[in-house]
């Protein structure tokens, strides 16, 4: 799944532990999981899920 210039990483955050977090504070929880929120990220609420699903392009400098 990964290449040479870019890979994913995604985390699966529950709903609840999510809304801890205010936006100041979303650092500490791309931290706890290994995120740099420097990087380029998606962040989708899976409704059905009820869980947010973070999704990480590291990408390699040109």
């Amino acid at each position: 799944m990964a290449n040479s210039s870019s890979s994913e990483k995604k985390v699966f955050i529950e709903y609840r532990e999510f809304i801890q977090y205010p936006d100041a504070k979303v650092t500490d929880l791309f931290a706890k999981y290994g995120l740099d929120p420097n990087l380029p990220h998606d962040i989708v609420y899976n409704q059905s899920l009820r869980r947010y699903e973070i999704t990480q392009r590291n990408e390699a400098a040109e």
